[in-house]
């Protein structure tokens, strides 16, 4: 951190150089990020709105590689099992527009202070254990309702679906 002509080679050699608004211009021109006020709870409110956007990212991610993952293994699983195509494209389509407006929530999200206290990093182990949970949890919901249209509803093709349930 540096305001000064002196300063300048440390801002230039940091990680992340700060300097102040009314810094000289070598000063800030060297610097990362320029502080309009001189005040250092800008950088701690910044960090903490970079670790809440982090997880909320970390949810977005969680939840669409599950849901896409659990909807390609409800697909292929009924397709094998029914005689009929138990989606239509469109069908498919619609629901992953309607699943990305309930997901748009996420940016607005509580986060818990113990998330914030300390950076996290991305743990593909743990996201991998999330999508192989949730994903084959959501196909089994899929392939119940699949299963409960062709027993109950007797569907036997998505082009005759019956006009009640339409």
């Amino acid at each position: 951190m540096g305001d000064g002509i002196n300063d300048s080679p440390s801002l230039t050699n940091s990680d992340v150089g700060i300097s102040v608004d009314t810094a000289v211009d070598i000063a800030k021109e060297s610097a990362d990020i320029i502080l309009l006020e001189k005040d250092l709870n800008v950088l701690l409110d910044g960090a903490t709105e970079g670790r809440r956007t982090f997880a909320n990212l970390m949810k977005y991610i969680k939840l669409s590689t599950s849901f896409n993952f659990g909807e390609v293994m409800s697909v292929v699983i009924a397709s094998v099992l029914l005689p009929f195509l138990p989606e239509t494209p469109i069908q498919l389509l619609m629901e992953g527009l309607l699943y990305d407006f309930g997901q748009m929530t996420l940016p607005f999200d509580h986060v818990d202070k113990e998330s914030l206290e300390k950076p996290k990093k991305l743990s593909i182990n743990s996201l991998k254990h999330f999508i192989f949970f949730m994903g084959p949890l959501s196909s089994a919901f899929d392939l119940l309702i699949f299963a409960f249209l062709w027993f109950v509803f007797k569907v036997r093709d998505v082009r005759n679906f019956p006009d009640n349930l339409v």
